[in-house]
């Protein structure tokens, strides 16, 4: 999958807060199959380039302030596996892995995975376990934009944290 995306925002329709954007995504993922499609195993990796410029929103505004004052951009990339085992028509289980580098934060690799098995005991019932963990992924809200907006009824303060750890979920589930 290739995709480039290009286009203008406007956010809100509020002065300033409107940008140009470019989106380029790559994911390359080949499933194989072995043992009379028993087992599957799919590795891929991935790119994404996001950026933004925010150049006419800064003009346009009367603060002079746009989203996040320039160009900027986020690049991530990720390589993942998939594996599928079925030893027997009534159990399944499933094991994935994906690690994510992002420029920012850039001070480690963030894994998330996910460990599954199922067990149909009959047609009416199945009996399911889980354990995951799941990573917010970077954007730019996070990284790049510095607000602080006073009105007579609101006042709102948003500042950037390139160093902010993403925000992690672990799961356990049984059903």
């Amino acid at each position: 999958h290739l995709s480039y995306l290009k286009g203008y925002q406007n956010t809100l329709g509020v002065m300033g807060w409107e940008y140009d954007f470019n989106d380029f995504s790559f994911n390359l993922e080949y499933n194989l199959s072995f043992w009379e499609n028993r087992f599957s195993f799919r590795p891929g990796i991935s790119y994404r380039l996001f950026g933004i410029d925010d150049s006419l929103g800064r003009r346009n505004s009367s603060l002079g302030q746009g989203l996040v004052n320039g160009e900027k951009d986020l690049t991530t990339l990720g390589g993942s596996v998939y594996m599928d085992y079925r030893p027997a028509d009534s159990l399944r289980f499933i094991a994935a892995l994906r690690g994510d580098k992002y420029n920012h934060p850039d001070d480690k690799m963030y894994l998330s995975y996910q460990f599954a098995g199922t067990y149909q005991i009959n047609e009416n019932h199945l009996v399911r376990g889980v354990v995951s963990r799941a990573n917010k992924g970077s954007n730019i809200l996070d990284n790049y934009i510095n607000f602080h907006f006073v009105s007579p009824t609101t006042e709102m303060h948003y500042y950037r944290n390139q160093d902010l750890e993403l925000l992690t979920m672990d799961m356990v589930e049984l059903g």
